[in-house]
């Protein structure tokens, strides 16, 4: 064997085989490596709560909750918002299992500090976390909440858990008061002069979206990607009362549309499943501006299965298509997908978890289609980005309420990956191999798409892409094939940020 033949294997062997398993490596770390720590953590947590079963008691702290609890039960026109009715928890660790799940108080080690009127939530480092049907919690962090856009944060509901110093918990009641005094005082010194929602199908390019914004951000512009507090509202919708959902929903956007560090313009990325309740946003703060994100299916669907490919729910995701445990899955890992989408599901797809991803994608941009013809819900296109950045640039720009002359500013967010430093980088993610094609699954997936009146993947481009990285035609194979999907990467979920619910 030549040196040049040998150097010609090694090479196809390290492209083909080393790096592709570094990579799934690393992405099953990262999914999977909290997990020890997080065991330890709630260890911990149950000595604590053994531990404070008997100081609560002893030091008056379960008897000021219970006299709050009794008023809240027995004097519902009490002002709650003059006494000390929030409990501050200072946070010793915090860990969560899996980065992509929402904020959770069991990811969070703490010990009583004090209680304290509901007002201390107001303060630029305290951030809305987690609504529940009983109380809601508040994450106190390290630094004010302009020290955590999109630039340093790229995923809010991460560093609410590793910038966490104190937890502020308060019943729904006191909730709903707080909410209301903000909403009779909104309008005079503490209001936003414009405020943008970025809604999107996941996998889209939103987080570039959301640095060119900030980017071409003035001094009192803020941007945040992807606050956790919004998580379980889908299954709020599902599962709760209406008029539950409606006055949570509403108290929940006064509360996280508070004045923060003196901005006047606000840009929220959200989590791509909460687009499935935009319209409940606009019904409650029309005066915003609403944008779905989305591109090509195809690379959707496929950025889904590369990005999200170890998460430990995938198993749980495909036993709900294979076994049809819709109603089951809605109530306890909050699989959120609609009527027309699940009977479509259970007629043409097979539980692979390419087809379920493809199954997240058409619940997404199903519900948009819906929605677009209901309130004013502006569109825009990833690849038109690629295609054309000034145009696209300018109409984002005009979305955002921000003059043309920061466009020069807008395009410098495209000189590098906007995930550079997390494991979803595009340098990580390329190296996972691709599912195969077959005809069988272009013949399922056609079919589901036919039915729900949706646009059809672009299987030449997959085919052209595979041959493209492959240097040879890509395997297809009969239609007729039970297993149609192979890959080196065993799970492929899809990023379920709700996951398992706290309120089943």
């Amino acid at each position: 064997m030549t040196y040049g033949k040998f150097l010609e294997i090694y090479k196809e062997f390290t492209n083909y085989f080393i790096f592709p398993t570094f990579a799934q490596a690393r992405v099953y770390y990262y999914q999977w490596g909290n997990f020890p720590f997080f065991i330890l953590l709630n260890i911990f947590r149950l000595i604590f709560a053994c531990v404070q079963f008997f100081t609560w008691r002893l030091w008056g702290i379960k008897g000021h909750l219970d006299r709050m609890k009794s008023l809240e039960n027995s004097e519902p026109s009490t002002d709650f918002l003059s006494l000390k009715s929030a409990q501050v928890l200072q946070v010793i660790a915090s860990c969560k299992p899996t980065p992509f799940d929402k904020v959770r108080p069991s990811f969070y080690l703490t010990f009583h500090s004090h209680f304290v009127e509901p007002g201390y939530v107001l303060a630029d480092n305290v951030m809305l976390a987690e609504v529940s049907p009983e109380k809601v919690v508040f994450v106190e962090m390290r630094r004010p909440i302009d020290q955590y856009t999109v630039k340093n944060s790229v995923f809010l509901y991460i560093t609410l858990v590793k910038e966490a110093v104190r937890l502020i918990k308060m019943p729904l009641k006191v909730f709903h008061q707080l909410a209301d005094r903000m909403r009779q005082t909104w309008g005079k010194n503490n209001d936003w002069k414009h405020i943008m929602f970025l809604f999107n199908s996941g996998r889209c390019g939103s987080t570039v979206v959301a640095r060119i914004v900030e980017e071409a951000g003035e001094e009192n512009f803020l941007v945040l990607s992807e606050p956790s507090v919004f998580m379980d509202f889908v299954w709020f919708k599902r599962q709760l009362s209406e008029d539950f959902f409606k006055q949570t929903l509403r108290s929940t956007l006064i509360l996280f549309l508070k004045p923060m560090c003196g901005k006047k313009r606000l840009f929220v990325k959200l989590p791509y499943f909460v687009g499935c309740i935009a319209e409940e946003f606009y019904a409650f703060w029309p005066q915003a501006q609403y944008v779905y994100l989305h591109r090509d299916p195809l690379r959707v669907v496929l950025a889904h299965e590369r990005a999200f490919g170890a998460s430990p729910i995938c198993k749980l995701l495909s036993l709900t298509v294979r076994f049809n445990l819709w109603p089951l899955a809605g109530k306890v890992i909050g699989f959120h997908r609609y009527e027309h989408v699940e009977a479509a599901v259970n007629k043409y797809l097979k539980p692979t978890m390419f087809e379920v991803c493809l199954i997240v994608w058409s619940d997404s941009y199903r519900r948009y289609l819906e929605q677009a013809s209901c309130f004013p819900y502006a569109e825009m296109v990833y690849d038109h980005l690629l295609e054309n950045p000034w145009e696209f640039c300018q109409k984002l720009l005009s979305l955002a309420d921000l003059p043309e002359n920061r466009l020069k500013n807008a395009l410098k967010a495209l000189d590098k990956d906007s995930q550079e430093e997390s494991v979803l980088s595009r340098n990580t993610l390329q190296k996972i191999p691709m599912t195969s094609y077959s005809l069988g699954l272009q013949q399922r997936c056609d079919q589901f798409c036919d039915e729900l009146g949706m646009p059809r993947l672009d299987w030449d481009q997959w085919k052209k892409q595979m041959i493209k990285k492959s240097g040879k035609s890509a395997m297809v194979k009969s239609a007729n094939d039970n297993f149609v999907l192979e890959s080196k990467l065993m799970y492929k979920p899809v990023p379920l940020q709700c996951l398992v619910s706290d309120y089943s």
